[in-house]
């Protein structure tokens, strides 16, 4: 790994549509081949939630070229910076009799390459935050309620932990995410909603926050708290430059539904997620505030997610799958927690 100059995040790609690209300009260009799941490795039933018509190959080379520094780019915001132009070039298996100029495949995996590390990225932040240890306690039904008490020591003190530390062993890894990401659904918004909309923006897609009545399979509260199962949930919703719309769900593991549907087309999100009724859509006064990144709590959380969204675009990776960007973004994370957390209870302890 070597550090160049900045670029407006690793995976922050506009797309140059129906032009060729342009010849190498500098020493620095580079491919990166990003690892997209293939059908094979898809659950079956996630399939027929994305473009059943289309289905994408499992190497995608997208050429990066660095864009000449202007400025310091950590002194200004995500939102404040001009966004790195590439070139994106997708190939695909289309069926017979489906016009080539419309892509709906290609459009998603546009929208999933560009959010999917900022996704890895708030995964990660939870994963590596200092939390009360805590116990669940479940409660058959439609849905099922799962109760989460902390844990005390003997000597009546919390137990502080991260990871997987924080709960019982045998609790399962879908449980483990669904507790870290609960009541995190509008942290979600104020923290990316600027960032996507300017990178979207270059592939001709647009973002809004919305807001739905959740259909959950379980319901998550506290104890001494009253469980609520039509909760009014935040979403991102994309429509993409053809007119299909998907939805971004960030904590869509705390309903109980796996981390794979977080991307989905829009209906069969509606269907899938939720109840259909409408709710309280966020009022214009929040929506700008989402746009500036505007947050009034959970400082440190944000901070870290947005050292480590500075950092990505500081590096440039020679070559690069899907797998090692997880592993490197995790390197990231952890160095970043461990910087502003590496004095709190749980991470003297380990």
């Amino acid at each position: 790994m070597q550090s160049h100059a900045p670029l407006q995040y690793i995976y922050g790609i506009s797309v140059d549509l129906g032009r060729e690209s342009p010849e190498p300009t500098d020493k620095h260009d580079t491919t990166v081949t990003i690892q997209t799941a293939s059908s094979k490795t898809q659950p079956k039933s996630l399939q027929s939630y994305r473009t059943p018509k289309h289905k994408a190959i499992d190497h995608c080379p997208i050429s990066l070229r660095p864009q000449q520094p202007q400025g310091q780019y950590l002194s200004s915001p995500p939102r404040e910076t001009s966004i790195q132009a590439c070139c994106l070039c997708w190939r695909y298996h289309i069926e017979a009799g489906e016009p080539v100029e419309d892509l709906p495949a290609q459009e998603y995996d546009e929208i999933l390459t560009i959010l999917e590390p900022y996704w890895h990225i708030f995964n990660l932040v939870l994963e590596y935050e200092p939390r009360v240890c805590v116990d669940h306690y479940f409660k058959p039904g439609i849905p099922t309620t799962i109760t989460e008490t902390e844990r005390i020591s003997p000597n009546g003190d919390y137990i502080q932990a991260y990871g997987s530390f924080v709960y019982a062993s045998g609790v399962s890894e879908l449980l483990r995410r669904g507790s870290s990401k609960f009541n995190h659904c509008d942290f979600s918004i104020y923290l990316f909603l600027c960032v996507f909309e300017p990178l979207l923006s270059h592939v001709r897609a647009t973002i809004a926050w919305l807001a739905v009545e959740a259909k959950p399979k379980w319901v998550i509260h506290w104890k001494g708290y009253r469980p609520d199962p039509l909760v009014r949930h935040s979403v991102f919703s994309i429509k993409s430059r053809s007119g299909d719309e998907y939805i971004a769900d960030f904590t869509i593991e705390q309903f109980g539904f796996e981390s794979e549907f977080w991307l989905m087309c829009r209906r069969d999100y509606e269907v899938l997620c939720t109840t259909g009724k409408e709710r309280r859509q966020p009022r214009p006064e929040e929506v700008e505030a989402a746009r500036r990144g505007d947050i009034n709590d959970w400082d440190e959380k944000a901070e870290i997610v947005r050292k480590v969204c500075l950092r990505m675009r500081d590096y440039r990776l020679e070559f690069i799958d899907r797998i090692t960007m997880i592993r490197w973004l995790e390197a990231l994370v952890r160095e970043a927690c461990w910087n502003m957390w590496h004095n709190e209870p749980a991470y003297r302890r380990f």
